[in-house]
């Protein structure tokens, strides 16, 4: 197996991903014990598993929902901006305590950009989806992610006819990802595992 020194992990990190530089104030390497009790950096794919594509699994995560990842849907993101009592327990059970690695599906981002321009508050879109960018892993909408939304809007669908083609896309996101979605939108109340607040 390669192991890189830190100085060649540095230097890679600082080119893939320069807004998360090793030496950015405030910045803290995850580090994780091996069965040998060697500390080893966390890889950005260590944190985010199915970012980069498999090609026995079709970039699908094979072990399943992982305890410790969460996505947050619009209507979670939705309470936690409008600093409802709803979004403060959010806030401090899932953002604040650490234990957790909160995930976005892209369009997220969208529709909580249509709703403040829509509600006339088109000044704060950028800056509360900054926001969630630093609180979370945002999920670009894929090929793969969007022909399996079709099937999904379908199974949604089966429990409320409202069901939106975001709504597909924000659970398939979740199952791509391996993470538990939290929601109170009404579309998923009979999908299995959600968190519900």
């Amino acid at each position: 197996m390669f192991r890189a020194s830190s100085d060649a992990l540095a230097t890679a990190w600082r080119f893939w991903f320069p807004s998360e530089m090793p030496d950015a104030p405030g910045w803290r390497p995850a580090i994780r014990s091996t069965p040998r009790s060697r500390a080893v950096l966390r890889t950005r794919s260590d944190c985010f598993p199915t970012c980069r594509t498999d090609h026995l699994t079709g970039g699908r995560k094979v072990s399943g929902v992982s305890e410790s990842d969460l996505l947050f849907d619009t209507w979670a993101w939705w309470e936690y901006l409008r600093a409802t009592s709803t979004g403060e327990s959010l806030r401090n059970r899932y953002l604040r305590s650490g234990a957790y690695r909160v995930h976005t599906s892209a369009i997220t981002l969208a529709e909580l950009s249509a709703k403040l321009w829509s509600e006339g508050h088109g000044d704060r879109a950028s800056a509360a989806c900054g926001s969630i960018r630093r609180l979370s892993h945002i999920w670009e909408i894929d090929a793969d992610i969007a022909q399996d939304a079709g099937p999904a809007r379908t199974e949604l669908r089966k429990s409320l006819e409202t069901a939106s083609l975001a709504d597909a896309i924000i659970l398939v996101t979740s199952r791509r990802a391996g993470a538990r979605l939290v929601s109170g939108d009404p579309a998923f109340a009979q999908v299995p595992g959600i968190i519900r607040e």
